[in-house]
């Protein structure tokens, strides 16, 4: 009798959590999300450089980046021909990035790469947002040309009108995702900020002059602001946030007309606001308004908008995830076309597919470059590079460039240069070890190491995953690698890879596996 009993309690226990589909039991790395969020957004093709890292889809999402273009003072005077001014910008960060002029006269046209804007008339000097540009971190071409008659004496772009997506503690890669940083991080790219409730207002001091006024205040910690300006009748000119965000307004009517300006994402510490009136009259008052943006508030929003996530603290279901991401990617083609002026270039968003996430021992990854079976000639000489830790595991890269550099020698008759020695090579011509190893240094270290093929790349995962018991006991590991012929200058393979070991099995171990499963993969 005891047994029946002990056996309907299994029964009982055990069959519901079986009777789950598998994905039910998986989870996604906070890496996982920011990188399908900017898929599904279609911002990868042109926001992410050809060797992506981790922080160009942070960079991408963060809204935190500034670059003032070195402009001097221009003004066309040579007749009928306008003048063309060519300038190539260094990108740090990849970004969605405003451009900001400060222009008087008749449109002058500005071209970033491929897509070109202009601006409007205006008879006094004012600032101009021309609309946001996807940029990727690298050189980028900037062209300006200029009218007769007309002038310009500022140029900017700026990402933080774009605002910033990224959970409050900031991201976490190899971090699980919960259902409140989702919806979170969703909200703010549908940018639901407009319909969050308002937490308070903050007190600011106030210079005036003339037809301009200088607002200054501070805030402890990072926040979403808006502005509500009431004019006491027709008003028209603009506001200027910490010089990197700008809003234009044209306000009709004779009464008193209160103006709400559009969200702004804000950092820690005093900031500016400069209101400029080119015609009318001066606001009679203007709030500063602090807005909720607690993960409570924003599935309040992001609820009623028929996105459905569970309970803020509890582990996303993968299921979830890829629901709300196909009901955002029909959103997001309203939104982005509201939000963005015509300097937004115009791409038909991609399918969203998730980067690999935890599941039982597969090997996934994403073959970027392959031109047939790469087939390495017996006694060639091989260098493997210390790979880049962009995790947070201090021991990344002498496990995964040590099992890489094991399975090369088991795979193929060759030989090669300890990645330790290449590290050390590299302190020694001058170079930081642990300097991200790209084309360029990868020619520059088999030239001083006389070696035929290097083999370089990023360690974009590696940490320990939570199971379904709870318990973060699942390994995950996740690579890309690049195999470069030197004589030849070719790149032979490319790709992205990632490996979730057993439940219990060891980084070091689920490492060795996915370095073999590389290299039988290269092959084929």
């Amino acid at each position: 009798m005891q047994r029946v009993k002990f056996i309907a309690f299994l029964i009982l226990a055990v069959f519901p959590w079986f009777s789950q589909p598998l994905y039910a039991q998986q989870y996604i790395s906070q890496g996982s999300w920011a990188i399908a969020l900017v898929r599904s957004a279609g911002w990868e093709k042109d926001g992410i450089p050809a060797r992506p890292y981790m922080n160009d889809y942070y960079d991408l999402l963060s809204g935190r980046n500034f670059i003032n273009v070195n402009l001097r003072s221009y003004t066309s005077r040579l007749g009928d021909t306008p003048d063309t001014l060519i300038y190539r910008v260094n990108v740090a960060h990849s970004g969605r990035y405003h451009l900001i002029v400060y222009v008087t006269g008749n449109p002058l046209f500005f071209g970033i790469d491929k897509t070109s804007v202009a601006s409007s008339s205006s008879g006094a000097w004012g600032y101009q947002d021309l609309g946001t540009f996807i940029l990727s971190r690298g050189m980028h071409s900037l062209s300006i040309t200029i009218p007769e008659g007309c002038s310009i004496a500022a140029l900017y772009l700026s990402s933080f009108a774009s605002g910033s997506v990224a959970p409050v503690a900031g991201w976490n890669t190899s971090g699980i995702l919960d259902n409140g940083t989702a919806v979170q991080t969703m909200g703010m790219m549908l940018h639901t900020y407009e319909r969050l409730p308002v937490s308070g207002t903050i007190p600011y001091t106030i210079q005036s002059g003339g037809n301009a006024d200088k607002l200054m205040f501070r805030t402890p910690s990072n926040a979403v602001i808006s502005l509500t300006l009431a004019f006491p009748g027709p008003s028209d000119g603009y506001v200027m946030i910490d010089s990197s965000v700008v809003f234009n307004y044209s306000t009709p009517g004779n009464q008193a007309i209160p103006v709400k300006l559009g969200a702004v994402s804000i950092g820690v510490g005093t900031h500016t606001v400069f209101l400029k009136v080119n015609s009318g009259q001066m606001p009679a008052s203007v709030v500063i308004n602090n807005l909720n943006t607690s993960p409570d508030a924003f599935a309040s929003v992001m609820n009623a908008q028929g996105y459905n996530f569970g309970p803020n603290n509890q582990p996303a279901s993968y299921s979830s995830a890829v629901n709300a991401l196909a009901k955002f990617k029909q959103d997001a083609r309203i939104v982005y076309t509201t939000y963005y002026s015509p300097g937004f270039p115009a791409a038909p968003l991609k399918d969203q597919s998730f980067p690999p996430v935890s599941g039982c021992g597969d090997t996934t990854g994403a073959i970027l470059y392959k031109p047939g079976s790469v087939t390495i000639p017996d006694n060639t000489f091989i260098a493997v590079a210390p790979f880049e830790n962009l995790t947070g595991t201090k021991d990344a890269t002498a496990v995964i460039s040590g099992s890489l550099q094991e399975a090369l020698i088991e795979s193929s008759n060759v030989w090669v240069t300890d990645w330790d020695k290449v590290a050390d090579q590299l302190v020694h011509y001058g170079f930081e070890r642990g300097i991200p190893i790209g084309m360029t240094l990868a020619k520059t270290i088999v030239s001083k190491l006389r070696v035929n093929m290097i083999l370089y790349g990023s360690i974009l995962e590696y940490d320990y995953r939570r199971g379904a018991d709870g318990n973060y006991d699942i390994p995950s590991v996740g690579i890309e690698l690049n195999l470069l012929n030197v004589q030849t200058g070719r790149v032979l393979f490319a790709g992205s890879f990632a490996q979730s070991g057993k439940q219990g099995e060891s980084l070091e171990d689920t490492a060795r596996s996915l370095a073999s499963a590389i290299f039988s993969e290269m092959s084929k």
